[in-house]
């Protein structure tokens, strides 16, 4: 699908997770896969199969990944593993409130969750808009609802859906057939993570702070001026310079009236963030920089703006 001069490919993943998708993006030949989430021994293997052998043989430019759930087969349940998990907890319950934590990516099985629930005696408390998708798909199976008369209640508990905050960003790990190494491409949460990322156009004398972020941001200019406030220097900048801020500094930043600037910026954290910082000459001190070739830095920027 392509989208101004960007062109989007979607790809299978596995429906059954939070943020389960697979994208490859396009532009100005800077080649980007992203998937936020994937289960490797989950219930689609193909589906996860063919957008990996897809990424290898594209030649990425950039990876973004966020996390696996599992990565030994033996403790995975298939979704009637999982239907009769849920029975043996429901019947051997003590208490008389039960919380589980479900989806909306696989309507069947909430029908069986929730037939199960109401064969076991069970009423079942479902989040704004799960209760219509249900008896939506009911309607379909023609099945009939009925009530349980008992105290005994199923609780869907609300997903936690985790996208960017477990993102890893990086230039594709090959193994040694030149395909991407999936196993190997997946840091540690605390590595690296993206917090936000932007474009503003801003208007005359737009103010921005003071603001203090627990991440760090780097901002590039792309056209105009604006003054850029620290609680040590005050920095005048327009196009083609940039500026750093450090997580826990105090900032402000001003665009100015006759040329309000434009910028795009990225903002990370983690333990990796904390070492690639400390390898390039930018810190508090000295956070004004310029780039003679901004044009990877504007790519990538561009790129994650979309997903």
């Amino acid at each position: 699908m392509p989208v101004a001069d960007l062109k989007i490919t979607a790809l299978n993943n596995d429906d059954g997770l939070w943020g389960s998708i697979a994208l490859y993006l396009e532009h100005d030949h800077q080649k980007l896969g992203y998937v936020a989430k994937f289960d490797i021994h989950g219930i689609h293997k193909k589906r996860i199969k063919a957008w990996k052998k897809f990424f290898s043989q594209q030649k990425l430019d950039y990876l973004i990944l966020g996390y696996q759930d599992r990565d030994d087969s033996d403790n995975y349940l298939s979704k009637t593993g999982q239907l009769k998990n849920i029975e043996k907890t429901l019947e051997q319950a003590d208490s008389t409130q039960i919380y589980l934590e479900m989806t909306p990516f696989d309507p069947e099985q909430l029908v069986k969750i929730d037939d199960l629930a109401h064969r076991l005696d069970y009423q079942i408390k479902w989040l704004p808009g799960y209760a219509e998708l249900i008896s939506y798909f009911k309607q379909l199976d023609f099945k009939e609802d009925s009530p349980a008369a008992t105290d005994k209640t199923l609780i869907q508990r609300e997903a936690q859906a985790h996208i960017t905050d477990d993102l890893t960003i990086s230039s594709p790990l090959l193994a040694e057939d030149g395909k991407i190494d999936f196993m190997n491409n997946f840091a540690p949460s605390d590595q690296l993570q993206l917090a936000n990322v932007g474009r503003s156009d801003t208007l005359s004398g737009h103010k921005y702070g003071p603001a203090v972020r627990p991440y760090y941001l780097i901002h590039y200019i792309l056209a105009g001026s604006g003054t850029f406030k620290t609680d040590q220097s005050i920095y005048k900048l327009h196009a083609g310079q940039g500026f750093l801020i450090e997580p826990g500094q105090e900032t402000t930043y001003i665009a100015d009236k006759n040329t309000p600037w434009s910028y795009v910026w990225i903002g990370f954290s983690g333990n990796f963030a904390d070492q690639l910082m400390q390898q390039i000459p930018l810190n508090q001190r000295e956070p004004i920089f310029s780039l003679n070739d901004p044009k990877r830095l504007i790519e990538l920027v561009n790129l994650l703006i979309f997903i």
